[in-house]
């Protein structure tokens, strides 16, 4: 996984963690059409829903977090795998509704949440962030927008993460093929590859700033919470 990692117009491009490449996935179109049609009947019922649905989807293709992809563009049979997707709001922020991918829905008992692997587990202990988050006199909290969608995917396993959209949003239109470009929430994989890609960062940018600065974001990122602890010197180098 480390060795795939490269930095490409300011994201970093990481592949899948396959054990070993693929050389054939179920074809699970047919599931996701009828997924999608039982999508389609359930905004039709939920005017609401379909609007936030809608924006979510053109909020990815927007940020190039996903794009349209032509019919002959999509690899052979074998070499293409479809995502289901369904919406999860908020219970306290109904407005706010996020589209994820069913990773690990199986087709003749294989998914993306079994073929490729989970990887190592970067994210350091909870315990430890929040004691050494009390050790300096000056403290600050920072939250990474978005991150996990800044992680690129390497481009030959995009078509392992393509799904279906209607044309403008719209359940009475025909269906668009889509295809992922940045790693999936709801995949196995997904917190490895962005340990990765925070480590590369902060390794990557650790001359241009004091060492403790470079210790702080090695040893106090959670997830996608950064609890920085410095002492009044450092104040300068932020």
């Amino acid at each position: 996984m480390d060795k795939s990692a490269v930095l490409i117009d300011g994201h970093y491009q990481i592949a899948l963690p396959w054990p070993h490449y693929p050389s054939e996935m179920p074809d699970n179109c047919n599931m996701a059409v009828s997924r999608m049609q039982s999508l389609g009947r359930r905004l039709e019922r939920d005017s609401n829903l379909q609007v936030f649905y809608k924006a979510e989807i053109d909020a990815y293709v927007k940020r190039g977090y996903a794009r349209e992809v032509a019919t002959e563009d999509v690899r052979e049979r074998g070499r293409v795998c479809y995502l289901l997707h369904h919406a999860v709001a908020h219970p306290a922020k109904p407005e706010r509704v996020r589209v994820v991918f069913d990773c690990a829905v199986q087709q003749r008992g294989i998914s993306l949440n079994i073929r490729p692997l989970q990887g190592p587990d970067y994210t350091n202990n909870l315990v430890g962030v929040l004691t050494r988050f009390r050790q300096e006199k000056i403290a600050l909290v920072a939250d990474i927008e978005s991150m996990f969608n800044q992680v690129r995917v390497s481009p030959r396993d995009t078509d392992f993460l393509c799904f279906l959209w209607w044309q403008e949003g719209d359940p009475s239109k025909p269906l668009k093929k889509y295809k992922m470009l940045v790693h999936l929430f709801g995949a196995t994989s997904l917190p490895s590859c962005a340990g990765i890609a925070l480590r590369k960062t902060a390794e990557d940018n650790k001359e241009k700033y004091p060492e403790e600065v470079y210790r702080c974001w090695k040893t106090s990122m959670w997830m996608t919470i950064l609890g920085l602890h410095l002492p009044r010197r450092m104040l300068s180098a932020l």
